[in-house]
């Protein structure tokens, strides 16, 4: 029956407690109304925070780091999250992706989204982009540039800023090009470039292109980048007539404009029948040969929301920019966890000094004050703090914000005063952490009843057990942090140093920049021939990257997706590739140009072959024979398998890149050697290159990035937990004085006392070792499924992770303790 009562008082305190201001009492306490109690409110919760400097301090600067750190990766997380929403027609824009069984992409044929648009009137209109590089002069400068080919719609359909010119007109002539500022300060500074001519170099041939608009620079949450566009109609003159309208060639990714009355499930379920009316013909030639799965490999057109394009992961060959949403849901987490241990620090830290408090909630309940009057007491202390620690936050961030746009390779900025987003944000997350740190220690402190308190008599147990449930969760955090920071840098460690079946070291890699690559080559080599400082030269498609080229491949009733290489002659030894069986391209064997083909270990494995030489296929239109296989290489980056693979010689396809071999002895000559002789063969093109070795690098940029994040978050969470250890150490030890005062009395040594009161948090930390170490293994587990080739997790990256967290744990701990063991026992005796 008492249980009843008492929770009936508590319910009718906490409906109090709801009504607004002041509770209409008769107590002297409770007789002001209304607004008149917040001013006092404040006062107090000031004075509160001055009389107790050191454990408001520690509060204060431990939720400033949290929410510091929160304010930088909502900065981050926000800018990914954002990608393509300035566009004003963003709900009716889509992007056409192109599945079958084999694979899912959006590079697509020209003829699909013009046809669409004829075919069906929820279509407005259409942008296709096709995107190469091409060689961009004016004057006596020459630039190798990253060009865009786009329809004239482009304007109409995207909300790109236009700085000058018609949009309306900007692409409707083929001899046009659009420049964004930065484009056109590059090529015409401090001059006005609407009218201006390019020449720009498609086809082995330089055309004279008219500026016709500039727009403002894009957006760097724009999936679509470029700083040149010319007319689509002109991929032609890059590409060959061919390419568009041929409906098996995919070379260019395309969006389409629906109109505002447009139904999108209505109209995807009409493209299956769109996609049998115009790939019927491919389908029936694949029935007349016999191939099996020509129904299961029926072409799927699917429509993309463009606004879900950055964080889909998931389809190949887009020239969009992707990231990946597993690291922003990583970092989003990292961002609670700093948060929720900060906010612990602070549940932490009252729930120890409560004793010291207790007379003065005794006091105050005696005169008058009700429960509901002490909780907002305590709340308004909790917004006090988190008030002050949002100012040093945002000065934080704003200091460590250079810091952090070099580590997430961003250009974020914190912009309170033009984007209310992030104000809201910031008072919304200081109003939470102030009402969610200050709700327990609220109801636990206005819980305790004046007889008990003003007698001395105070139950304590419960509260030391959550103290030291926090104070474990606390370091369980800290350390899953600390693992993952571990266990990701020898991940990419790893994937660094892993054995790519290739030699890539001293490998420049030189674009051709020309439709004459082959001719180029040959000259190129015999140049350079009679030199000692380069040892092989070769020719390919392009350099190591996660994007290429794939073709199908009919073999004995068998289809499937191949990767393929466009080499040349020495591209073995170039690359000193291991050839398992068979033999080479042979300048001997005229017939090697176009019959024969190289396939690695993964081709014939997919086959099931025991003898794969002189096996035949089709492959590019024309039937091959295996004329050798080399051992596999990791042609792409080690986030994906090695898969089947084609090296072909086909001469009529161009040659893209100049491989060349050179001696470590010295670079800087040879590098001038390589520069010359690219002049004197090509001199109207600019000579560019890179390392190969650094460009593979390269690829693990992003995890590399992500892993000095979290190294940061990780140190950033330590510190936190440690301020909170070091604030309640000093509780304990105050709390104790008396105690060790008559323990040295009685001959207690120094070493003794310090392991009394430091192996209570030996035994917490330890514990929270035990949490965490399987909680960390699972995410990390989880983490690394994403890479194809991935380390083995070791036990020792766990225990170094438990010690240093118990190190600095018995560090933080451990000045409290021995400048506690080390005081005069008879001034500690004084001590209350």
């Amino acid at each position: 029956m008492p249980s009843f009562w008492a929770k009936a008082l508590y319910w009718k305190d906490m409906l109090l407690f709801m009504r607004p201001y002041a509770i209409r009492q008769t107590a002297p306490y409770t007789q002001a109304r209304g607004p008149i109690m917040m001013p006092h409110y404040l006062r107090v919760a000031i004075r509160t925070v001055w009389r107790k400097k050191l454990h408001a301090s520690i509060n204060i600067v431990g939720l400033a780091v949290g929410l510091a750190a929160c304010i930088l990766l909502f900065l981050f997380v926000r800018h990914e999250w954002r990608f393509d929403q300035f566009h004003e027609h963003k709900e009716r824009i889509f992007r056409l992706t192109r599945a079958t069984d084999l694979e899912r992409t959006a590079v697509i044929s020209a003829p699909l989204a013009p046809t669409l648009q004829a075919d069906f009137a929820e279509v407005e209109a259409f942008v296709r982009f096709a995107f190469n590089t091409a060689v961009v002069s004016r004057g006596e400068q020459t630039f190798r540039e990253w060009v865009a080919f786009a329809d004239p719609a482009l304007l109409e359909a995207f909300t790109f800023p236009l700085a000058q010119g018609d949009a309306a007109q900007a692409l409707a002539d083929p001899a046009s090009v659009v420049l964004t500022t930065d484009a056109a300060q590059k090529y015409f500074p401090d001059e006005n470039a609407l009218g201006q001519t390019l020449s720009v170099k498609l086809g082995g041939v330089f055309h004279t292109v008219t500026v016709t608009a500039v727009l403002e620079a894009i957006p760097d949450h724009s999936s679509i980048q470029f700083g040149l566009v010319l007319p689509y109609s002109r991929v032609r003159e890059d590409r060959g007539e061919a390419v568009l309208t041929d409906w098996m060639h995919s070379f260019s990714s395309a969006f389409v404009l629906l109109r505002e009355d447009a139904e999108i499930d209505a109209l995807r379920a009409k493209l299956p029948g769109f996609v049998s009316t115009y790939f019927q013909q491919r389908l029936a030639a694949m029935r007349e040969r016999g191939a099996q799965g020509a129904d299961a490999d029926l072409v799927q057109i699917g429509l993309q929301p463009l606004t879900a394009i950055h964080l889909d992961a998931g389809i190949d060959g887009s020239v969009e920019a992707v990231a990946n949403p597993v690291f922003i849901y990583i970092l989003t987490g990292i961002a609670l966890f700093i948060l929720a241990i900060a906010c612990l620090n602070f549940v932490n830290l009252a729930m120890a000094s409560a004793s010291a408090r207790c007379k003065e909630i005794g006091v105050r309940k005696v005169v008058g004050a009700l429960r509901p009057q002490l909780m907002r007491q305590f709340w308004g202390e909790a917004l006090l703090m988190s008030g002050c620690a949002l100012i040093l936050g945002v000065l934080l961030a704003a200091l460590c914000l250079p810091t952090f746009n070099t580590l997430a390779d961003k250009t974020l900025a914190l912009d309170l005063h033009t984007t209310w987003t992030t104000s809201a944000f910031l008072i919304g997350l200081t109003l939470l952490v102030g009402m969610v740190a200050g709700v327990y220690p609220a109801a636990y402190l206005s819980q305790f009843k004046p007889v008990e308190v003003l007698k001395g008599v105070l139950r304590q147990r419960g509260k030391r057990r959550l103290s030291k449930t926090l104070v474990v969760f606390q370091f369980a955090l800290s350390i899953i942090l600390l693992i993952g920071t571990m266990l990701l840098a020898k991940q990419v460690e790893y994937l660094r140093g892993k054995d790519l079946g290739f030699d890539a070291e001293h490998v420049v890699a030189i674009p051709t920049q020309s439709d004459e690559g082959v001719v180029l080559l040959e000259r190129f080599r015999q140049a350079l021939a009679s030199h000692e400082a380069v040892v092989h030269v070769t020719g390919g498609s392009t350099p190591m990257s996660d994007w290429w080229s794939r073709a199908g491949v009919e073999i004995e009733d068998q289809r499937f997706q191949t990767f393929h290489i466009r080499a040349d002659y020495q591209f073995l030894e170039t690359f000193d590739i291991a050839l398992v069986a068979g033999r080479d391209f042979s300048t001997a064997l005229a017939t090697d140009a176009t019959d024969a083909v190289l396939i690695n270990e993964a081709f014939v494995r997919k086959m099931g072959w025991d003898e794969p030489l002189g096996k035949s296929f089709d492959f590019l239109g024309q039937p091959v024979t295996v004329a050798g296989v080399v051992r596999d290489f990791h042609f792409i980056s080690l986030h994906h398998a090695v898969g089947p693979l084609v090296l072909h010689l086909h001469p009529e396809r161009n040659v893209r890149y100049l491989f060349a071999r050179i001696r470590s002895t010295d670079l800087p000559a040879t590098l001038t050697l390589l520069e010359a002789t690219w002049r004197k063969q090509v001199p109207d093109l600019p000579f560019t290159y890179h390392f190969l070795d650094e460009r593979i690098a390269q690829q693990y940029d992003t995890e590399e990035r992500i892993t000095r994040i979290i190294s940061y978050a990780a140190l950033l969470a330590i510190v936190i937990a440690c301020l909170g250890l070091f604030g309640l150490s000093a509780l304990t030890v105050a709390h104790r004085t008396r105690e060790i005062g008559i323990r040295k009395v009685l001959g207690a040594s120094t070493p003794g006392i310090v392991g009394s009161l430091g192996k209570e948090y030996v035994m917490l930390v330890g514990l929270a070792n035990l949490i965490a170490w399987p909680l960390a293994y699972i995410g990390v587990n989880q983490l690394l499924q994403f890479h194809a080739y991935r380390l083995e997790i070791s036990w020792w990256i766990f225990l170094v992770a438990g010690l240093a967290a118990l190190g600095v744990a018995l560090l933080t701990v451990g000045y409290q303790s021995i400048k506690a063991a080390l005081a005069d026992p008879a001034q500690t005796l004084r001590y209350e």
